[in-house]
């Protein structure tokens, strides 16, 4: 079934695609990202052969498998901003995250998602079905970062997991959302999260399935509107609003002000960052056309447009 429906689609010989499959470990490409401590994180980037199979497998596949509505991320229609909108009315945040999250998501977590929730459901899948998937959307066992396959699949298996996590929440009055890895729990009631990463602890042991995934407890943040509450890079104000947060905003007024003698990957850098502020938090723009002057700041924003223009001509 899923063999013949990424051969229509892509007008691929299934001998050819079944060939990418057996060999698909062996066409990424290893690259390295900086994280927030300094060190470095390893992405691997599917070739351009595997992606196109992956997207098919993305829009045909992955797009129709149930989420979870607590789940935040790479739906159609989320947006950081509408996430962190879920806690702002509320005085007390806990963030926890996950370990290595796509890595602790394996091929035999995937074969056990499908049989209970593609054999029988999905008509004609088969275990052959199961095999290729696993095949084409995992890297040497797992799910990794810079596969376009791993979002959404990872979303679709852990659906029990946000049930369980919901439920906790309902009964305490606590808000509970998930952004890929990160998990925030809000509330208004003083104490009430104090128990919440045991519990989150107990369930993810009960889980079929992903049955390896591990809270990184020193990330563990307990926040209040007494300190900075930060969701997804987003700080919750004292007056139940959201913000990119005072620091940030010194950050860009500098570089406008340094505009001209900043670089051009420093430049690129601003302009889409102020394209991103104009959807998280526009009044912001507003006060920087008022400061500086609306030209230069649509100068500023459009400079990556700009860029594209010429690289076209």
């Amino acid at each position: 079934m899923l063999l013949e429906l990424i051969s229509s689609l892509t007008l691929l010989e299934e001998e050819y695609i079944l060939n990418i499959a057996q060999t698909s470990s062996k066409l990424y490409k290893k690259f390295y990202i900086p994280k927030k401590n300094g060190k470095l994180r390893a992405i691997y980037h599917p070739s351009k052969e595997l992606k196109g199979i992956q997207r098919v497998i993305h829009n045909e596949l992955l797009q129709k498998l149930p989420t979870h509505p607590a789940s935040a991320a790479y739906k159609q229609g989320c947006s950081i901003k509408k996430h962190a909108e879920q806690h702002k009315k509320c005085k007390y945040l806990l963030r926890l995250d996950f370990k290595n999250f796509f890595e602790s998501i394996s091929e035999i977590d995937i074969r056990c998602f499908a049989r209970k929730n593609l054999i029988g459901v999905i008509k004609g899948w088969s275990e052959e079905d199961t095999k290729l998937l696993v095949e084409l959307a995992t890297f040497k066992g797992g799910l990794t970062i810079g596969s376009i396959t791993s979002p959404l699949l990872s979303d679709a298996l852990c659906y029990q997991l946000d049930v369980a996590l919901f439920s906790l929440s309902h009964v305490l009055g606590v808000t509970y959302t998930r952004y890929a890895d990160d998990l925030y729990f809000s509330t208004n009631h003083r104490n009430i999260l104090k128990n919440i990463p045991s519990n989150v602890d107990s369930i993810i042991k009960k889980l079929e399935y992903p049955n390896r995934l591990e809270i990184n407890h020193s990330k563990t943040n307990h926040s209040s509107k007494k300190n900075r509450m930060m969701v997804t890079g987003l700080t919750l104000t004292n007056d139940f609003n959201v913000s990119i947060g005072r620091s940030k905003k010194r950050e860009i007024r500098s570089k406008i002000y340094k505009w001209s003698e900043l670089n051009k990957d420093d430049k690129l850098h601003l302009s889409g960052y102020l394209s991103y502020i104009k959807s998280v938090e526009p009044s912001f723009i507003n006060t920087l056309c008022g400061k500086y002057g609306a030209t230069i700041i649509q100068n500023i924003i459009t400079f990556n447009s700009k860029k594209d223009t010429n690289l076209k001509s």
